[in-house]
């Protein structure tokens, strides 16, 4: 290793294209892991971004909004991404951050049942951070007939950011040379005699001389500390738990978990479920005081739960089907109640349900039901994250007050990025929240009025004069769906029929001048009889508006329009930082709750602030 130099190292431009050996800062994004504030020598949270395609690592500065520089003197010089090889498939990333400060960064490999270890940096007698650098081994040529031909390379150079632990071999098969690196994979540019030679994404650069026959090849090693460990099976998901790495695989029998020292790469133990079983992602939790991780189940409905101290599994927790993913959050209501929420996301159900593994049973969001369930979110789970703090709800309570509550934040697979309420598992909606039209906030909309369709009738919706709403809906966000409802009168049953086009026909009718609460709960209205009664086949059609608060994009202008889609965002990772005074006047210390979402077809990372509830910070 050696310091990094005050003028930084080799720097790219921010932005270029993907030529000439300079890499796309990602290519895939698809995981993200956090190394907090005041954890190591960061004053303020990293970020690191693993591509999927390109098999880089990539540093950010989460507060700045930009390339991650450990230079004090030139912010401008980004920090060398962590190179892994492009033949890889990274799957997941997990920082692990020693006693003394060194950070080493682990990763999955899904093209083969290995993991990574990464040594990123040490710090010095002074405190100073020392980058782990790329060094090449000996060009050795092998005269593989002993015609005792002679070439040569000149001019061997690697460069940090760029090269990573792997083996090259540089051979002739008699016309021309190849080149190719055991985690870099066969190079498209192919080296000429006595013409500087780069590989295709900058790893490797060299100059050969001489001539040589068939066979014939030269053998590079390059070194970074990479250290690549064989596991098990394909590693899906990693959590560094103390310090211990743990790492989660399916095999054709069924399914575990391998721990490692997360310092050496020595493996500790094996946790094996049962036959049949599949682990996931994990989620780390404090359980009643007991450190325990959770374990998804993506072949079977259930959520494997094992103790950390002990290793083992000690329960099984039901689930609605195989399970995405997970997030757990507990602590205690305002009247001291305590809570302990497990969420989990069922393979294919749009929704993301609650479990207290204390008491052993569901939390049911919407108690109007008699499904414990959580609430619609309207597309595939892509991942789960639990803030680290409180996050301003934006919808006032009836005192005008903005609670702050613990929250779940859902990236969903069309491109949406929910909040759900950690202590209840509904929804957190907009300001507005769950409403249809609505006069008070905009002349435009236009009230449900009766579609009169036999002898005239002049039966109304009843309109609340302090809300402006001809309905009442769930306060539970997310029950009450965004879709048209359909009142439809029936003669035979002298009642209203009442249909979703979503939620579907409801079991029970309406009636004049009783107020009608839909099955779920979801909606509720009065319909006031006039001196006209209805006749067959009279409706009302009511436009619902959901109202749940979502992230949809990213506004890098900040003029409130939405200038980049979330393309298939994957699992967030939770961050916060204080922005301002920091305590010890009278203003309370301004601490903001964000999330890291890596997002994958858009080649591209979002920070998302879950306090305003849009994002407005994109690296690409």
């Amino acid at each position: 290793m050696r310091p990094l130099p005050a003028f930084g190292l080799l720097v790219f431009a921010v932005g270029c294209k993907d030529t000439e050996g300079i890499l796309l800062h990602f290519d895939g994004p698809i995981a993200a892991a956090i190394v907090p504030a005041g954890s190591t020598i960061f004053d303020e949270p990293v970020g690191l971004v693993a591509s999927q395609r390109s098999g880089m690592i990539v540093p950010l500065d989460l507060k700045a909004g930009r390339l991650l520089t450990l230079s004090k003197s030139a912010s401008f010089l980004r920090t060398p991404a962590l190179p892994t090889g492009q033949d890889r498939l990274l799957g997941d990333v997990e920082v692990y951050v020693n006693p003394e400060g060194a950070t080493t960064v682990w990763a999955t490999d899904t093209a083969g049942p290995s993991v990574l270890r990464i040594p990123w940096y040490s710090l010095d007698d002074a405190g100073e951070p020392v980058l782990v650098t790329a060094e090449a081994g000996g060009s050795g040529f092998v005269d593989v007939d002993g015609s005792g031909d002679d070439p040569d390379l000149l001019d061997v150079s690697v460069r940090d950011g760029f090269t990573t632990t792997e083996d090259w071999s540089i051979s002739f098969d008699g016309s021309q040379w190849w080149a190719e690196g055991t985690a870099s994979g066969q190079q498209t540019v192919q080296p000429v005699a006595d013409v500087p030679w780069l590989s295709d994404h900058g790893e490797l650069a060299f100059t050969l001389t001489g001539t040589a026959s068939a066979g014939d090849r030269f053998e590079i090693h390059t070194e970074t500390g990479l250290v690549e460990t064989p596991t098990e099976d394909v590693v899906i998901d990693l959590l560094v738990v103390g310090d211990e790495a743990w790492g989660s695989y399916s095999d054709a029998l069924g399914s575990g978990v391998q721990v490692w020292d997360a310092e050496t790469g020595d493996l500790r133990r094996t946790v094996r479920f049962a036959s049949g079983t599949g682990a996931g992602r994990m989620v780390l939790a404090s359980v009643d005081g007991v450190e325990t991780v959770f374990v998804a189940d993506t072949r079977q409905g259930l959520v494997h739960q094992v103790d950390v101290a002990t290793g083992t599994e000690v329960a099984t927790l039901p689930a609605a089907g195989p399970v995405i993913d997970l997030a757990y959050v507990e602590g205690a209501l305002s009247d001291g109640t305590p809570y302990h929420n497990l969420f989990s996301a069922p393979l294919g159900l749009s929704r993301v349900d609650v479990y207290d593994p204390v008491a052993g049973e569901p939390v049911d969001p919407n108690p109007v039901n008699s499904e414990a369930e959580g609430v619609f979110l309207g597309s595939p789970i892509s991942g789960l994250a639990a803030s680290i703090g409180t996050v301003w709800q934006q919808k006032e309570t009836t005192y005008g007050a903005r609670p702050r509550v613990p929250v779940i934040a859902v990236s969903t697979s069309d491109g949406y990025l929910f909040e759900l309420d950690a202590t209840t598992g509904c929804g957190a909606t907009d300001l507005r929240g769950p409403h249809g039209p609505n006069q008070l906030w905009s002349t435009s909309d236009s009230y449900a009025s009766l579609n009169d369709n036999g002898a005239e009738s002049d039966s109304a919706l009843w309109i609340d004069g302090y809300s402006g709403e001809q309905a009442t809906f769930s306060t539970c966000g997310g029950v009450t769906q965004s879709e048209s409802w359909t009142i439809s009168y029936e003669a035979a049953s002298t009642s209203w029929t009442v249909s979703g086009n979503h939620s579907g026909l409801q079991a029970a009718h309406a009636y004049d001048d009783v107020r009608y609460l839909s099955d779920d709960g979801a909606v509720s209205f009065l319909i006031v009889s006039g001196a006209l009664p209805p006749t067959d086949g009279d409706q009302f059609l009511l436009s619902v508006d959901s109202g749940l608060l979502s992230i949809k994009g990213v506004d890098t202008d900040t003029d409130g329009a939405i200038d980049d889609a979330l393309v298939f965002p994957g699992r967030p990772a939770a961050f916060q930082y204080t922005v301002g005074a920091t305590g010890g006047g009278w203003d309370e210390v301004d601490r903001r709750e964000m999330m890291l979402l890596p997002l994958t077809d858009a080649d591209a990372a979002a920070r998302m602030d879950l306090d305003a509830g849009k994002s407005e910070v994109e690296w690409q």
